[in-house]
């Protein structure tokens, strides 16, 4: 199974570290998926991410484009073409 997230985060990081920490607890449980994580931050001010993430982690810097923008741009930095996806799930940190 392939699955792509997309958290779009402004201003919450706090929020958005405690998703990515509670995926790569999940992801540590499953067998036969290949998980891509964009997060694509659209705040005022930068974070720093762990990069030590058991499944693939991209992280974008935004200026504030919207939500929808933002989740777009996230999907533009994906290596395969989004229709090769079984899920793609966008979550937004406001």
């Amino acid at each position: 199974m392939k699955i792509c997230i997309v958290p779009v985060c402004y201003n919450s990081y706090e929020d958005a570290i405690k998703l990515l920490d509670s995926i790569e607890i999940a992801f540590k449980k499953t067998v036969n998926v290949y998980l891509d994580v964009v997060l694509s931050d659209n705040s005022s001010s930068s974070c720093h991410f762990s990069d030590d993430y058991s499944y693939s982690f991209y992280y974008i810097k935004n200026d504030n484009i919207g939500y929808f923008p933002a989740f777009n741009k996230g999907l533009s930095v994906l290596k395969d073409d989004v229709s090769e996806y079984d899920f793609v799930i966008v979550k937004i940190f406001c």
